[in-house]
Order: C-alpha cells, then structure tokens, then sequence
C-alpha cells in the first residue's frame, strides 16, 4: 500500500493564559494550596518512567488525575477551559495526566500528542532561565516561555519540544492530554 504526504500548512490553536490565582486557593482544612500540593506529590512521587518517554527528565506515571485529588482537580479546570476553545461543545474527558521535575541538561524530545484533541501543560514551578516550550513548524518557530501559573493549551496534532534545561533550580510542569468522550 503506497501512502502519499503532503505539507498541508494548516493553523492550529494554541491558547495561554496564568490560572496561578485560580490554583493558589486554599482548600478548607488544607495545609497546602492545589499549587503547592501538586509541586510537592511530583517530587515525592519522583521518576517513575525512568525516561523511557519523549521526556528525559523525572516523570510520573500517565494516570497522576486517577490517583491524586490535586491532579484532578487541575484537570477540570483545564477541560473547563477547554470546552470553550471550539465551536461545537463535544464531551471531553482527560485521557493522561503526569508531571515531570526538569533539572540542568534534562529536555523532551519533539513529539505531538495525536490523535487526542487538546494536549497542555501547567507550570507549578519554572525559575528564572527554564527552557521554553518549542513549537518547531510553526513560522516562525513559537518557543513559549513559562512563568509559574501558566497555562498553554493546543491541538495534539502540533509537534513540540523542551531543550535541554540551563538553570540549576528545578523547572516543575504537569501536562495532559483531552479526548473526546464517545457517545
């Protein structure tokens, strides 16, 4: 079976926004904020797929939104916001959840996210020097620098990529992919 490829040059979304003030709330009865907490389980919870990923830093397992309130709780704010990035309104739901903890030389290797709908990434922690986020096709080429709280949200089908980090604090994200649930 002969299969053609063309460049098809089409714009894809890519949405940000900083819900720092939205995660920074305390919880009643909580010793720590969403913020805070979500920091603190992906350094305690540490490398779990051993970079066996496109991410070569420590990284959590897929499923964090299954096992970790805080996890889910950031992933329903994130479909909240998502829902409101097309025209139709289909059900969406979080497929994969991690974290992944970035130290000096650590990087993610370019990849996309298809064939899930949104993918996105939440910075809890992203010190003065961090790597961007690269989109490589785009013209010219997007790196999104992060500031703790934000946000970025965009279509699975956009290839990216984390260089290799050159500040010495750790550079702590969550990311996520959203599927559209069947009916």
């Amino acid at each position: 079976m002969k299969v053609n490829y063309y460049d098809f040059g089409m714009r894809l979304p890519v949405y940000d926004t900083n819900i720092l003030n939205i995660t920074n709330v305390m919880e009643k009865d909580a010793d720590f904020t969403l913020h805070e907490n979500l920091a603190r389980i992906i350094l305690e919870t540490g490398d779990e797929m051993n970079q066996s990923t496109n991410v070569k830093a420590d990284m959590t397992n897929w499923t964090m939104h299954k096992t970790h309130t805080g996890f889910k709780q950031l992933s329903d704010i994130v479909i909240g916001i998502a829902s409101h990035l097309t025209k139709h309104k289909p059900p969406l739901y979080t497929s994969e959840c991690w974290g992944a903890v970035y130290g000096e030389s650590d990087e993610t290797k370019e990849h996309n996210h298809w064939p899930y709908l949104w993918s996105w990434c939440y910075y809890v922690k992203a010190p003065e020097g961090s790597s961007p986020l690269v989109f490589p096709e785009t013209k010219p080429i997007m790196c999104f620098e992060p500031n703790e709280g934000d946000l970025i949200i965009f279509s699975s089908l956009a290839r990216h990529s984390v260089p290799p980090c050159k500040c010495k604090e750790k550079r702590i994200m969550i990311a996520g992919n959203i599927g559209v649930q069947q009916i």
